[in-house]
């Protein structure tokens, strides 16, 4: 989606963001998994900033298959 935005002259930006994962006390550090990673388009219209997140459609079509 930045890839084509960015064709078509629209300034944006892909975002991620990893949580810091959990706690694992038999090895002493933190465990992230690829579930956890979240991703989404950040897109600069003149009059604002906005977020748009395809992963939100992504993760609902596959939970009812």
């Amino acid at each position: 989606m930045t890839i084509m935005l960015r064709t078509l002259g629209v300034p944006s930006r892909g975002s991620q963001w990893l949580p810091p994962g959990e706690y694992n006390d038999l090895g002493g550090d933190y465990i992230v998994r690829a579930s956890d990673a979240h991703s989404w388009v950040e897109v600069y219209f003149p009059a604002m900033k906005a977020i748009f997140d395809p992963t939100q459609l992504c993760a609902s079509l596959a939970r009812t298959m």
